[in-house]
């Protein structure tokens, strides 16, 4: 038989190491349901916008600008001549200037009572913003004491289930109790748990409302250099109002020459911006803020304080890597597409493939600059991003037992 060949017996693996290797596989599962995590974001478009807004310098009447006295990125302090402007428009003397006049200042107190509104309605706006403030600050102080109180009872409840655990030992009691207790102790655990994410939710939205005050208060300002320099334009056009001649537009507050939006020798209607102005404090470094957009379908899980991952057109991630920034504020109430700058809202009807409206996002930037790892590149106003906001972000334990937890709170 020795043609057949010889007979050999295959080796079988060791039982000690195939257990090992179903204890490593079982241990790396716990350890990822424990720790893992299941993320769901969103990405959003948008715009970098100079976080003390801009104020846009118009011609007061139909002209031809003579001279530009300033450049772009040159500092400018209240009352210094921007352009000189010639105006072509001639008024007759009479009657028709005395309408004219009075028609200027018929258009003045308007604007006056606008001021006086926007101070009182922002007024209202802190009001609100404090009281939010504090009634968050009541509510979180409520739940921590509540939370002190049910932790006393998950203790409580631990103990019990210890003397039923000895009795069981002993043989008073059968382990179906046991099993019975235990299941209730877990459910206390479980509510004490909530509580605590509960406080933390309270405590994210405290740090957001922390915020709202200023923001009211960073709005009614720009909304009072913007009238502040209408009234400065009216007191201009009121000054040329009866002949033909020069007229030199002044810098109705201190900041930096952002745009320049005509040339020497260019004719401008009534109410065209000739350029911008970004407002400063005394320094010449532009701080700029990023503006998303987002839809009904996505804004409701977005709130102030959350952190945002920013990917700018201009700067490639690849090799400039993200920007990061922190939600100031979400707009109550939608922007239509139409009130939006042009290239914007085609990237954003790209983007959600639709012409629905979307709700304004203020973000604040921790960097005002990229860097490709030699060479710091500043961030330009008017520059399109893209932002990655977290809308949920759960453990994978938790997504797994969502089922129970929800039956339980059902049951209760």
């Amino acid at each position: 038989m020795g043609w057949l060949g010889s007979v050999r017996r295959s080796r079988q693996i060791p039982q000690n190491i195939l257990a090992a290797l179903a204890l490593v596989l079982v241990s790396a599962l716990v350890l990822f349901i424990a720790f893992a995590s299941i993320t769901r974001k969103t990405s959003l478009q948008g715009v970098l916008l100079p976080a003390a807004g801009t104020v846009q310098v118009k011609s007061p009447r139909s002209a031809t600008l003579s001279r530009l006295l300033v450049t772009v990125g040159q500092k400018v302090k209240r009352g210094d001549a921007l352009a000189i402007l010639i105006i072509e428009q001639q008024t007759s003397l009479g009657d028709s200037l005395n309408r004219e006049v009075s028609a200027l200042e018929e258009k003045g107190q308007a604007i006056r009572s606008q001021l006086g509104l926007v101070n009182a309605q922002y007024s209202r706006r802190i009001e609100a913003a404090v009281a939010h403030l504090a009634s968050i600050e009541r509510e979180l102080k409520e739940s921590q004491e509540e939370r002190r109180l049910f932790e006393m009872r998950v203790a409580i409840g631990r103990a019990t289930y210890a003397a039923y655990e000895r009795l069981v030992a002993d043989g008073f009691y059968s382990p179906l109790l046991r099993m019975q207790k235990e299941g209730e102790l877990l459910e206390l655990e479980a509510r004490l748990k909530s509580m605590d994410k509960a406080i933390e939710g309270l405590v994210r939205e405290r740090k957001a409302a922390s915020f709202e005050p200023d923001a009211a208060k960073n709005d009614a300002e720009m909304s009072r250099k913007n009238i502040e320099q209408s009234l400065a334009d009216l007191q201009r056009a009121s000054v040329d109002s009866a002949t033909k001649g020069e007229v030199q537009l002044m810098a109705a507050q201190d900041g930096i020459i952002d745009a320049l939006m005509v040339n020497p020798g260019d004719t401008a209607i009534a109410g065209q911006s000739l350029m911008t102005i970004i407002p400063s404090a005394g320094t010449s470094d532009v701080k700029l803020d990023a503006y998303l957009f987002a839809t009904g379908r996505t804004v409701g899980l977005i709130s102030n304080g959350q952190q945002v991952r920013v990917r700018y057109s201009a700067f490639p991630y690849q090799r400039y890597g993200y920007g990061k920034g922190v939600i100031e504020g979400v707009a109550s109430s939608p922007v239509a597409m139409q009130d939006l700058p042009a290239s914007l809202a085609d990237a954003l009807r790209a983007s959600i493939k639709g012409n629905e409206p979307v709700y304004r996002i203020h973000v604040r930037l921790e960097e005002q600059a990229l860097s490709n790892g030699t060479k710091l590149f500043p961030l330009k106003n008017g520059m399109t991003l893209e932002a990655d906001a977290v809308l949920d972000q759960r453990r994978v334990y938790e997504w797994i037992f969502e089922p129970i937890i929800r039956a339980t709170k059902k049951i209760n």
